[in-house]
């Protein structure tokens, strides 16, 4: 990399001196460490990239960034991701996602329904996926800025990039913490950090006030419709599920300043609930899922929120409740012909019935098996398969079909 001595600027730099400037360049291109943390005043940070506009490093600033895992998606995207090692590294429900927004910035919507038993693993599997690609591909320095915005999700992949073998290096820039912008977790991290030999202050005790500054959250302004689904859709497909309750809980506050029309609205309401269904707020996405449906309008969108309530409801025992809102959905998928919508109201109509010795019982175990196949919903139809109708396993006659079914979950899961 190119070392370079303090200069003049095109644009004047006010508050790093000389000194400062040599420590810093030292400091970044420094071959020991791979991941490095920089902490400073938003005035020294700012003047950052005049400082290093002659080199070769690529700057990435987060104040204003929506997009989801940021920054790690970003540095991604200037390196070319083959099919090969999306094969190599994705897991399967995850690839079309993965490959859609590396590709244009707009991941593809899965269809299929996250299951709650397997939302740890699948936000492992991602953050391994990205981490994974970086040691193959990324090289070259990468100066990131404003870290304190990003969300938790990010923050663990940040945490293991620390245990990995990228060979890029990254600089963690921080200059202000504040509850609007910066987690608790992300904030504990960084002061644990400032003793460690990565991590630089170039603040003296008597900048110290930055850490009482309140600086504007990145969530104060204006949205258009389409940005707010682009955030949602995209950070709910990358289970950023952290990013999307703050931008919920940020569009709420400030919901009576949109000029959005009621069907908007409507759309809206249902990504907010999903936004806190997402992070075991049951209660509160519930009040959003009824003013999705209070229109009692039985379109698409309602049998979309018809099948959470079922979910939420099943989660809290209600079966009966569950089991109402599963048929709804049932009703309205055949009604409005929604193909993917129908298997999912099987699904959980046969999560919710309790008569577990019931022929019919049985039956509804297959329909619901095959509807899913078919429509490929893949990752729902592996977690049904190996919910078997407990009473199967003591009828000696059902041991070929438990038998059947658990062997192709699992070529399917392979």
């Amino acid at each position: 990399m190119k070392r370079f001595a303090f200069r003049k600027s095109k644009q004047k730099i006010k508050n790093i001196s000389e000194v400062q400037a040599s420590v810093i360049k030292d400091f970044v291109f420094d071959t020991n460490f791979q991941v490095k943390f920089l902490s400073g005043t938003s005035a020294y940070i700012k003047e950052l990239p005049l400082l290093f506009e002659d080199s070769e490093i690529k700057i990435i600033d987060l104040a204003q960034d929506f997009s989801p895992l940021t920054p790690f998606f970003r540095i991604l995207s200037g390196f070319k991701v083959s099919d090969s090692i999306l094969d190599d590294f994705c897991y399967f429900p995850q690839k079309k996602a993965f490959r859609s927004y590396l590709k244009n910035g707009i991941a593809d919507k899965r269809f299929d329904i996250f299951v709650s038993d397997n939302i740890g693993f699948e936000k492992r599997t991602m953050r391994q996926t990205l981490i994974s690609m970086m040691e193959e591909i990324v090289s070259g320095d990468f100066l990131i800025l404003n870290t304190q915005c990003i969300g938790e999700e990010a923050f663990e992949i940040l945490k293991d990039l620390e245990k990995s073998d990228i060979r890029c290096s990254l600089t963690f820039c921080i200059d202000s913490f504040d509850e609007d912008n910066t987690t608790d977790s992300l904030h504990n991290y960084f002061l644990e950090k400032q003793n460690d030999l990565n991590f630089l202050n170039i603040c003296d005790e008597s900048d110290r006030s930055l850490f009482l500054e309140h600086p504007k959250s990145k969530y104060d302004r204006e949205f258009s419709f389409s940005q707010v689904m682009d955030i949602f859709e995209n950070n709910r497909v990358f289970l950023a599920v952290s990013e999307n309750r703050r931008f919920a809980d940020s569009f709420v506050k400030k919901s009576g300043t949109y000029n959005f029309f009621p069907e908007q609205l409507r759309i809206i309401y249902k990504e907010i609930g999903l936004a806190y269904f997402y992070n075991n707020d049951l209660d509160e996405a519930v009040l959003y899922f009824n003013n999705v449906i209070e229109s009692s309008r039985n379109d698409a969108l309602a049998a979309e929120v018809y099948l959470f309530l079922s979910k939420i409801f099943h989660h809290k025992r209600n079966l009966k409740q569950a089991l109402k809102y599963a048929l709804l959905v049932e009703q309205i998928a055949k009604d409005e012909d929604l193909n993917v919508l129908y298997p999912l109201g099987l699904m959980m109509e046969y999560f919710c019935c309790e008569n577990y010795d019931d022929p019919s019982y049985i039956e509804l175990y297959k329909k619901a098996l095959k509807a899913l196949k078919e429509a490929g919903l893949t990752v729902n139809y592996i977690y049904t398969c190996n919910q078997i109708p407990v009473f199967l396993y003591e009828t000696r006659e059902y041991f070929g079909f438990i038998l059947e079914q658990l062997e192709d979950a699992y070529s399917l899961a392979n």
